[in-house]
């Protein structure tokens, strides 16, 4: 994710473990690109939308470790929380704290 200021220019969901291959979710990015951060962050409506997009976009299959749905639900659930994430470092990147810098401290 690429914030400049406060909006995201440009993003990236890609999904593993959820298809046959890793698979790129062209909606739920394009959900993230001219959306201002605050409207991102924890429990905002364009989160829920980014994490439903994703789910929608995965292909999961019911196996001995999981059900498609309980699949499914991660995707929706783990999306949102990376955005979360890669807005919280957007932040200290821009606030001129990088993450690799706190852990040296």
């Amino acid at each position: 994710m690429h914030v400049e200021g406060e909006v995201c220019i440009d993003g990236c969901v890609v999904l593993g473990a959820v298809a046959p291959t890793p698979r790129v979710a062209p909606r739920a990015a394009e959900l993230l690109i001219g959306e201002r951060a605050d409207k991102l962050d924890a429990g905002g409506t364009t989160l829920v939308e980014v994490g439903r997009a994703a789910m929608d976009e995965c292909e999961p299959i019911d196996d001995l470790r999981g059900s498609a749905a309980f699949r499914r639900h991660l995707v929706r659930t783990l999306t949102e929380r990376a955005v979360v994430g890669a807005i919280e470092r957007a932040a200290e990147w821009r606030a001129g704290s990088s993450p690799r810098e706190r852990r040296r401290t």
